[in-house]
Order: C-alpha cells, then sequence, then structure tokens
C-alpha cells in the first residue's frame, strides 16, 4: 500500500515504501543488508509516473519480544502533467469558452450537455467512494487509523544507518484503543 499524498494533484510526487523484515528470527540469528547497488530497473515504463529515485536504508524493529532487521526501499515517484492536460484541462477549457458564445436567456442543447456531465461524474465519484468504504475499510482489510502517537513511532523504531526517521503506516494491533476495536467491531455487525 501506497500512502498517497494529492495536495498538488496532478503536480504532485510520491514516496511509496516497501519494506522487508523478519518477524520470527530476532536480530542476533539474522541480519538483512543491502548490496551497493541493490535496485535497478531496465525499460521501465508507467502510463502516469516516472520513477525518480529509489533510496534504500537498512534498520531495526523494536517489538517487546526483541529487536528485528528490516529493509526499506522508497519509490520516489513523479506524477506526468501531460496526460491531465491533454485529458482534463483543454477539454474543461474548451467548454468554458464554448459557453461564452451563446448570450441567451434560455439554457441550450449545450448548457444541459455539460450540466449532465458534471452530473454523471458527480455521482460516479460518490458510488466509488461509497463501495470502497464498504467492501474496503469496513472489513478492515484497510487499516483505517484515526490518529499516531508520534511518540510510539520514534520509540518503536531505529534507524541503524541514517538520522533520517522512518516512514510508519500504522502501529500494531495491541496500540489500538478499546474505542478503536468497539467500532471495527460495529462495522463488521453491520456488514453481516
Amino acid at each position: 500500500m501506497c500512502p498517497m499524498d494529492l495536495h498538488h494533484f496532478p503536480m504532485d510526487k510520491q514516496s511509496c515504501p516497501l519494506i522487508f523484515g523478519s518477524y520470527s528470527y530476532p536480530i542476533d540469528q539474522i541480519m538483512y543488508s543491502w548490496d551497493k547497488s541493490p535496485v535497478s530497473f531496465g525499460e521501465l515504463s508507467m502510463s502516469q509516473f516516472d520513477l525518480v529515485t529509489t533510496p534504500h536504508r537498512n534498520g531495526t524493529v523494536k517489538f517487546q519480544r526483541g529487536n528485528y532487521s528490516m529493509l526499506q526501499l522508497n519509490f520516489n515517484l513523479r506524477r506526468h502533467v501531460g496526460y491531465f492536460l491533454i485529458q482534463i484541462y483543454v477539454p474543461c477549457s474548451l467548454i468554458v469558452v464554448l459557453s461564452w458564445g451563446g448570450d441567451c436567456s434560455y439554457a441550450t442543447a449545450l448548457d444541459w450537455f455539460t450540466i449532465m456531465c458534471f452530473l454523471f461524474v458527480v455521482f460516479t465519484l460518490l458510488e466509488f467512494a461509497g463501495v470502497h468504504f464498504f467492501t474496503k475499510v469496513g472489513t478492515g482489510e484497510v487499516p483505517f487509523v484515526e490518529r499516531m502517537d508520534e511518540d510510539w513511532a520514534q520509540d518503536q523504531y531505529e534507524d541503524t544507518d541514517n538520522d533520517n526517521p522512518l516512514h510508519i503506516i500504522a502501529p500494531p494491533k495491541a496500540y489500538q484503543t478499546d474505542e478503536r476495536k468497539k467500532s471495527v467491531n460495529r462495522m463488521k455487525d453491520y456488514k453481516s
């Protein structure tokens, strides 16, 4: 799962972490480390993104039962703007320019077409949001973390090679509150 920040969409940059680690063998039994050039891609082509960099690091994860070795690789991506320019900005600009042409007091066919297109897009987004919520978030397939305690995060992770903090996706279930567990159980009861 790649946590995306879409505040600057479609001119956004994303960083997708990939974390490998051992949860069965502590650091004194197995220690992971990267080769000198751990990641290489041939002719990689993605429809919406360019792969900018792939920083990596070794780390140690602290649990109550011991310390465990882990590897982290981040895929730093930059979105292609051209697709959105051609598919969204140019057509919307043309619709605005076309709407300047008529100066009449009644709705034209173009006005009705534009209104119906906007309504169709809005209802499609609402349908997607509803289906996604009730099929993914409500089942527990996607972790739903309301708030994460930064002190907990700093105490749990120690970076052995770099001074940069690790990106933490969600705390383990042992750190979830009773209120959160009750909320998840209510959602499961609602779905069944």
